[in-house]
Parts: structure tokens; C-alpha cells; sequence
């Protein structure tokens, strides 16, 4: 398969439709509108302006362009041990897995919300004692 692959500047995002389409900047300026962004199932993010991600064009066709990745350098967390992942928002509202050091959930600002259909165990099936203001409770309804 023949084609160009290049490094992109991201302008903008169009996160509207059933396909993300970004407009910004390949190799010695190329400016590209309503490229395709190309995502994971299950993850779905609207990268800030100015993230870099990878391009490639089928045969050379800026028409046919689609955009890979996309990372602003200034957000992205750094310093991650392998195998260690950090969901983060451009905010640094993060969800940390820290393999041995577990999951941490923190957030800059606002709520931390859980929705549920049943019930929410904290350790494990059948949950376990949690400090209250009356004591330690079974259940605890917030």
C-alpha cells in the first residue's frame, strides 16, 4: 500500500457527526479540513487545538487523509512507569492505574459521580465497613 505518513497539527474539531473530523496542518504546512479522525472503540475524547497526532494519505490523496492519535504536548501526563495508565482530561481530571499502586480517581474540579442499576460494593461482593460521622456503617447512602 502506497502513501504519505506525516506528523499533524491539529486546528480544529468537529465532534458533531458519527465521525470525528478535525481540520489543522501536515508536512510543510498542507492544511487539511474535515479529515477523518481515527479512534478506539470504547474511547471516545476531543483533543485540544494544538495536539499532535499522525496522518496518512492513501496514494498521496489529501482527500482521502486520515488522522491518528492526536496528544497535546504541554497535557500529557508524564513520567508513567511501563504498563501504568492515566485517562486525564485537559482540566487534570485523571483515573490512574497504577498496577501494584492500584486505581486512583481524582478531580481538579466538580464531582466525583457513580451511576449504577444495582448496588456499589466497596471491596468486593458484599462491600465492607465504612467510617461514618455515627461510626462504622454497612451501608452508606450519600
Amino acid at each position: 500500500m502506497s502513501g504519505d505518513i506525516f506528523r499533524f497539527l491539529l486546528d480544529k474539531v468537529d465532534d458533531s457527526g458519527k465521525l470525528q473530523k478535525i481540520d489543522g496542518k501536515g508536512y510543510a504546512g498542507e492544511e487539511f479540513a474535515g479529515a477523518h479522525r481515527v479512534g478506539h472503540f470504547g474511547y471516545a475524547y476531543n483533543p485540544p487545538k494544538g495536539s499532535h497526532g499522525v496522518g496518512y494519505s492513501p496514494r498521496g490523496m489529501g482527500d482521502l487523509a486520515f488522522m491518528l492519535g492526536m496528544e497535546h504536548p504541554d497535557l500529557r501526563p508524564k513520567d508513567l512507569a511501563p504498563g501504568e495508565c492515566r485517562l486525564y482530561d485537559a482540566e487534570g481530571n485523571t483515573i490512574f492505574m497504577g498496577l501494584k499502586n492500584g486505581i486512583h480517581i481524582s478531580n481538579k474540579q466538580g464531582h466525583v459521580v457513580v451511576t449504577s442499576a444495582g448496588n456499589v460494593y466497596l471491596n468486593g461482593k458484599g462491600g465492607a465497613r465504612v467510617m461514618t460521622e455515627n461510626g462504622p456503617s454497612e451501608k452508606v447512602y450519600a
